[in-house]
């Protein structure tokens, strides 16, 4: 049998797809189990459906533990499918809020990356 080379081309052709063609894009690559990351704090929203309506009593000690300690404790946070950016999964919408500011409004360059558990998505309530 003769060595052939094969390219790109050759496969594509023989499989008849599309693979090698740059508009193939795969969006949900995320994890499929718990993952540390580290993550720009503007690629974290907070939970859109969080139940709470009103500003979380503890806000002020919040935010006095995270301007004098920084960041103590990941945030937990996942993806819906096909979401570009990430969100809070349980728990650490204020600290997000607290953190936003602290990094946009004070310039507090601790909190421009944020540590977060990474939960793969599942669905609303879970």
């Amino acid at each position: 049998m003769a060595n052939k080379k094969i390219n790109a081309e050759t496969v594509k052709n023989v499989l008849n797809i599309d693979y090698f063609e740059s508009s193939r894009v795969h969006k949900d690559l995320d994890p499929i189990e718990p993952t540390p990351m580290k993550l720009p704090i503007d690629q974290i929203d907070p939970y859109d459906r969080n139940p709470r309506r009103s500003r979380n009593p503890e806000y002020e000690a919040i935010a006095d533990s995270l301007r004098a300690n920084g960041q103590e404790e990941a945030l937990t946070i996942t993806r819906r499918l096909g979401s570009e950016k990430f969100m809070i999964k349980r728990g650490g919408n204020t600290r997000l809020e607290i953190m936003n500011a602290l990094f946009h409004e004070a310039g507090d360059e601790r909190f421009a990356v944020i540590e977060c558990l990474f939960m793969p998505w599942t669905n609303e309530w879970d």
